[in-house]
This record gives structure tokens, C-alpha cells and sequence, in this order.
């Protein structure tokens, strides 16, 4: 088993000028890069046109820079090893690039954060518009194996029939001592939102797929619907927050983690 973490494609977007040239004419210095990171982050009201632009080329061309180290892994492997890999390519997030006034990749729970791409591939070519989940990943992977997916899992294997009928995706900043969590459900058709201070955000993605709408009041029923759905993951969390083992961290791996930008 082998898992790498593949950091390029996050700010400061950065991408070797070969992969830059692919998109734009002319190269983006290291500084003026960090620069641009810190305007989106911080002042992203003062991000000009040209500006976004030139964050969305630079985006662009760290895909294609890491989609290229991706495609020489593989081919490393393949020459090594006679054997037939599964190999999962995925993201924990997508990033925002102005889509709805901000960047990066906050608990906003908008789609172009929270669809991310997943792609499992044993030899066979076949692509599926099932919704699915990250915590399907493990236990896909398991049943690849040809192993005995283990009963504690919330996910299923994407390798057998899907019932899924939504995902639930959540956030909690517990800075400070406080509690704040933010939670999202979504649907094929709705994506049901509810922030920390109890705001609530519904919208109807058939008919708004680019989610610039609040029908929360519109649709009480469906909102309702959700509220449930969202208390009884609530209540699934409560019933297993103590299940969890503490682990021990050396020093040396909270060191890595430190210079990653985590906090331990």
C-alpha cells in the first residue's frame, strides 16, 4: 500500500514556468505568487480581473504540473512491479476561485468545494454519476484487496451496488475551547447548510445548480426533511465520540506536521 499526498495544487499557486507557459504568455515570479495568495486570502474584495485571471492560470497549470508526476508514478510502477495496481486518485477539498465572492477552501460547503474528484482504476474504463462519498474510499480500496471490509466503517465499497442517498459533510473549530460546527447534507437534487449560529441555507440544485439561491422558507417540508437527517447524524456522533483510541505522536512526525502548516 502506498498513499502520497500531493501538495501542489493549493496556495500559493506556484507551478513550474514549463506548466505556466502552457496557459499564459508570460511567467509568475515565486513573490509576486505569495503576493497574490495574500490578496485572495486576506483582501479578496481588492482581487481585480486581471488578477483572477491570472490565479485561475496558475491553478490550471498546478494540475497539469501534478497530473504529469502523477502519470510518471504510475509508469514507475508499472515498470517495476509485474503486478496490476489499483490506484485511487482523489482530493480532500476543491478550492474556491471567486465563485461566490471568496477563495480557497473555507467550510463554505458550496460544490466547488465539496466535489471533488474521485477516480478509482482497476483496468476497467466505466464512470458512474452515483453519489458517493470520501468515506467510500476505504472500504473500496479493502474490497479491491479482496478483503473483509471491517463492520466499523461508515462508507461502502464503490465495487458493489450503491443505495447512497446522500452525503453529509461537516466542520468543527474547536479553537479556544469553542465549539463551533458547521454542517451540510446533500442530495442529487438539494444541499441542505447549517451554520454555527444556526443559520440555515437550502438550494435546489436542479434548478439552481450554481447556488445563488436561499429557498430555505420556500421549501419547509424539504427543509425539515434535512433537519432530521442532519439530527440523527448528530446523534451517530455523540453515541461514538468516545470509541476513539488517543495515539501517541513521536516528535519527529509532529515535526512533519508542523511543517506541512497542521498544528498537532
Amino acid at each position: 500500500f502506498l498513499w502520497l499526498h500531493y501538495m501542489d495544487v493549493h496556495h500559493p499557486y506556484d507551478p513550474p514556468a514549463a506548466y505556466q507557459r502552457r496557459f499564459r504568455d508570460d511567467v509568475v515570479a515565486d513573490r509576486e505568487a505569495v503576493r497574490l495568495r495574500r490578496r485572495m486570502l486576506e483582501a479578496p474584495d481588492d482581487v481585480s480581473e486581471a488578477d483572477l485571471a491570472t490565479i485561475r492560470d496558475l491553478y490550471d497549470a498546478e494540475l497539469a504540473y501534478v497530473d504529469s508526476e502523477v502519470g510518471r508514478l504510475l509508469e514507475g510502477v508499472r515498470e517495476a512491479w509485474d503486478g496490476d495496481p489499483v490506484v485511487a486518485v482523489t482530493a480532500d477539498h476543491g478550492e474556491e476561485l471567486g465563485d461566490h465572492g471568496g477563495f480557497s477552501h473555507s467550510a463554505t460547503f458550496y460544490d466547488e468545494v465539496l466535489h471533488v474528484p474521485l477516480v478509482v482504476a482497476d483496468g476497467e474504463r466505466e464512470t458512474s454519476d452515483d453519489l458517493v462519498g470520501l468515506l467510500d474510499l476505504a472500504p473500496t480500496l479493502v474490497d479491491a484487496a479482496g478483503l473483509a471490509v471491517p463492520e466499523g466503517f461508515e462508507g461502502s465499497s464503490l465495487l458493489d451496488a450503491r443505495d447512497r442517498t446522500d452525503v453529509v459533510a461537516e466542520w468543527a473549530d474547536t479553537d479556544d475551547g469553542a465549539d463551533a460546527r458547521r454542517f451540510a447534507v446533500r442530495t442529487t437534487d438539494w444541499k441542505y447548510v447549517r451554520l454555527a449560529d444556526g443559520t440555515e441555507r437550502l438550494f435546489d440544485l436542479e434548478a439552481d445548480p450554481a447556488e445563488r439561491e436561499n429557498v430555505v422558507e420556500a421549501h419547509p417540508a424539504v427543509a425539515e426533511t434535512f433537519r432530521d437527517r442532519l439530527a440523527a447524524h448528530r446523534e451517530l456522533l455523540a453515541d461514538s465520540s468516545g470509541d476513539g483510541r488517543r495515539v501517541e505522536m513521536d516528535e519527529a512526525v509532529a515535526r512533519r506536521l508542523r511543517r506541512l502548516g497542521y498544528q498537532e
